[in-house]
């Protein structure tokens, strides 16, 4: 399976600077459109993703209205052209005009370009013009060129397609052909807008003046966010259920659920799967993002599936619509095994990991960061006029000649030490994900989240000794120092986690929270003498006990050498079957002894598999914090 595509530090920073753009786009639109907020996400999603869209509503829903002011604020020419019976290609594309040179008096034919030379097109009512009329768009649509009397033309970039339908009027009309349905990469639906929009629309446009939205961006920044979506990355069991559903929309695959094969004429081609995966990773960087969810898929399936899923006759009959097929075929088809882990592994950047776990849940808690008045002194700073006297320590005054204001920590802050096992064993894996990869992308996800929430995170990293201790702050910029240490890290020594837990208590200054994440694999007492001592400093503490699925289930075939990964000179041959029933109750008594132990001294205690999506890692924490 191929790596996934990796974001750059600066691409990073432009996902950031482009969700910020994306607000002030859409504060732009609203002073001109009222409500409509899907059908404006849909439209950035076809623009940002180098799509072409098809609109479909009644007269009177701002159809064209949305596409102008689309145009206005990114700075970008705008054409319309109201599709006709009569309308000839020529009118689209341009046609040869017979000029005479002035100055020669000689005549030749000169290419005078249509309208489709621009940026932003708007096919107002493209089903009145023949099938002929509307092939016109074809070639500009996907090569973004017209060829016109032997000659090829560029247009100029961006350039982006948006073609209006109305659903009510049929009769005279061309129904678009197949092939130039699935140009488009979405049908977006123009809904009537509720009551209380429809209050505003009619306040606002009947009103004396007129909104004027202002640039929000121009072509050459369009087109960089065109290239950045596709470095979005993309795992590959969220582009397997892409495909899934495009697959199992096609009545004539043997996997299609029988209500495909009922209903369904036509399914949705490989062009569907391909605009799923552009549009979410459009949806993910528009909403400040870093990879894509299922959820982006499930949310773009309808748009881009409704007019590329052809309901047969016997659907019509009983009244089922392409949405009513799609909404159905989402039920149904469920994504693979949840593959986090896997894909964390093949992602190299930590802080795109972290963001991509964190993201993944809703991190609704918040505490204050307002300095208190109790629990624990944080800081000196100078006196300013207008400071509380009380304050002042003068302790120092007497020792530096000069008046300092003492801060104390508010007491609902929270400092977290975060403390990682970075001992040989860590590095083991039967499922492609090292416990060392799982506990650093749990612990760059548990630092994201508590410095995200502005309070205090440190790391501390160790084997039989410390490798590395950085002590908890709060300050901007905090998260980048501990993922540098945790990436320059590597498994390596043995393992003495009960002495080193001793070790680090007495280093603490602080209470705090305390949060472990080890396999540990070393004397249950001696871990549980650390942690008791921990508790009796007053911190909180939460163990996270990293294991893989082979190590709590044994599940090799026939004679395997076991080597220990600490001590390499140590190995065994043995038969699984022979020793599993009595390996296995070693561990689930081992753990179950250490869970016992850390529930009877109020420790938070967290078995987790390296096959475990993380997310769930961070829902316990979360829970703790609630």
């Amino acid at each position: 399976m191929e790596p996934i595509q990796q974001i750059r530090d600066q691409e990073i920073a432009a996902i950031e600077e482009f969700a910020a753009k994306r607000d002030s786009m859409l504060a732009e639109i609203r002073k001109v459109i009222v409500g409509q907020e899907k059908a404006v996400e849909e439209v950035l999603i076809g623009l940002f993703s180098k799509g072409h869209c098809l609109l479909v509503g009644v007269p009177g829903l701002a159809k064209t209205l949305l596409i102008s002011t689309l145009a206005e604020i990114l700075h970008l020419e705008f054409n319309r052209i109201q599709f006709t019976p009569d309308l000839m290609p020529s009118d689209i594309t341009g046609t040869d005009i017979l000029q005479e040179d002035a100055s020669t008096g000689r005549r030749k034919f000169q290419f005078m370009k249509g309208p489709v030379f621009t940026n932003i097109l708007l096919a107002d009512e493209i089903n009145r013009t023949p099938p002929k009329t509307q092939a016109a768009l074809l070639q500009s649509m996907q090569e973004y060129k017209v060829t016109a009397g032997g000659a090829t033309f560029p247009l100029d970039l961006p350039f982006f397609v948006l073609a209006t339908q109305n659903p009510i009027e049929q009769e005279g009309t061309y129904p678009l052909p197949e092939a130039q349905l699935d140009r488009f990469m979405l049908n977006i639906e123009i809904q009537y807008p509720p009551f209380e929009d429809e209050v505003r629309i009619v306040m606002q446009t009947t009103s004396v003046g007129k909104p004027s939205p202002g640039k929000v961006m121009d072509g050459p920044a369009i087109l960089y966010y065109q290239e950045l979506v596709r470095r979005v990355p993309a795992s590959p069991f969220v582009v397997e259920y892409a495909v899934s559903l495009s697959q199992k929309s096609r009545p004539q695959n043997p996997a299609a659920p029988q209500f495909i094969k009922d209903y369904v004429e036509w399914g949705g081609g490989p062009r569907a799967s391909q605009y799923m995966i552009l549009g979410a990773k459009a949806r993910t960087i528009l909403q400040g993002r870093f990879a894509v969810s299922i959820e982006d898929i499930q949310a773009l399936a309808p748009s881009v599936l409704r007019h590329r899923i052809i309901p047969n006759f016997k659907a019509q009959a009983e009244g089922l619509s392409s949405l009513d097929i799609i909404a159905r075929l989402l039920t149904e088809v469920k994504p693979s095994a949840d593959g986090k882990p896997l894909i964390l592994a093949r992602l190299s950047n930590l802080y795109l990991k972290a963001r991509w776990v964190v993201e993944g849940i809703m991190s609704g808690i918040h505490r204050s960061r307002s300095k208190g008045f109790s629990v624990e002194f944080e800081e000196h700073r100078e006196y300013s006029p207008g400071d509380e006297i009380r304050r002042i320590d003068w302790k120092a005054l007497g020792k530096f000649d000069r008046y300092f204001i003492k801060e104390y920590e508010d007491e609902t802050n929270l400092r977290a030490y975060l403390l990682l096992d970075t001992s040989a064993s860590m590095d083991y894996a039967s499922n492609g994900v090292t416990k060392f990869d799982y506990g650093c992308v749990l612990v760059a996800s548990l630092a994201y989240l508590i410095l995200k929430q502005q309070d205090a995170a440190g790391l501390v990293t160790f084997s039989n000794r410390i490798e590395s201790f950085i002590p908890p702050k709060a300050r901007r910029g905090y998260l980048m120092e501990i993922l540098r240490a945790l990436e320059e890290q590597r498994p390596a020594g043995e393992t003495d986690v009960g002495q080193i837990l001793l070790e680090i208590a007495g280093k603490m200054k602080r209470r705090g929270l305390v949060i472990l994440v080890s396999d540990l694999l070393d004397e249950p007492d001696a871990i549980l003498k650390g942690l008791r001592l921990f508790r009796f400093k007053g911190n909180d503490v939460i163990v996270f006990h990293l294991l893989d699925a082979a190590e709590l289930d044994l599940p090799f075939d026939g004679n395997v050498l076991f080597e220990d990964m600490e001590e390499t000179s140590l190995k065994v041959t043995a038969d699984p079957q022979a020793i599993r029933k009595t390996y296995r109750k070693v561990v689930e008594e081992f753990v179950d002894h250490v869970r016992k132990e850390c529930r009877e001294n109020s420790i938070d205690y967290q078995l987790l598999p390296t096959s475990t999506p993380l997310d769930h890692a961070l829902v316990s924490y979360l829970g703790w914090r609630g």
